[in-house]
C-alpha cells in the first residue's frame, strides 16, 4: 500500500472494533444440565441454568464419574463428625472413596482453572452438602 491509501473495508473515522470480554468461567454439576450421571442413571436437570449458557462459559463435572464411580453405582453417604474430617463412603460394600473423589476434584478444578465461579447439586455427597 502507498502512503495515503486505506485497508479494503477502512474508512477515516471508523472506530476500532470492540474486542468481546472472555465470558465467565463457572463449574456446572452435569446432573443440573440433563446429564444421566446420579447414581441411579437419572439427572436433575435444572431449566434455570439453560439460559446462562449464551452468557457463561460452563464447565460440566461429575467428580463421582471422574473418581471412577460408574452409572448406575450404589449411593454414597458422607460419614463423620461435623467438625471433623468427612469420609465418603458406600456403606453397602464399606469403600470408603474419599481420597478417589479428592483426587479427582483437585484434577478437575486444575483443569478448569481459571474458574469465576460454580453452580453446584445441593445435597449431593460429591457436589454440595447444603
Amino acid at each position: 500500500m502507498t502512503p495515503g491509501q486505506r485497508e479494503k473495508g477502512a474508512h477515516l473515522g471508523d472506530a476500532p472494533r470492540s474486542v468481546q470480554p472472555p465470558r465467565p468461567r463457572v463449574l456446572v454439576s452435569r446432573c443440573l444440565i440433563g446429564d444421566p450421571v446420579r447414581y441411579d442413571g437419572r439427572h436433575k436437570h435444572t431449566p434455570a441454568i439453560d439460559p446462562l449458557a449464551a452468557r457463561l462459559t460452563l464447565i460440566p463435572l461429575c467428580p463421582e464419574l471422574r473418581a471412577g464411580l460408574g452409572v448406575p453405582r450404589p449411593p454414597i453417604d458422607l460419614v463423620g463428625p461435623a467438625a471433623g474430617p468427612l469420609r465418603v463412603l458406600d456403606r453397602a460394600a464399606d469403600i470408603d472413596h474419599t481420597a478417589a473423589l479428592d483426587a479427582a476434584i483437585d484434577r478437575a478444578l486444575t483443569a478448569a482453572a481459571p474458574l469465576d465461579g460454580a453452580i453446584l447439586k445441593a445435597g449431593s455427597p460429591s457436589c454440595g452438602l447444603a
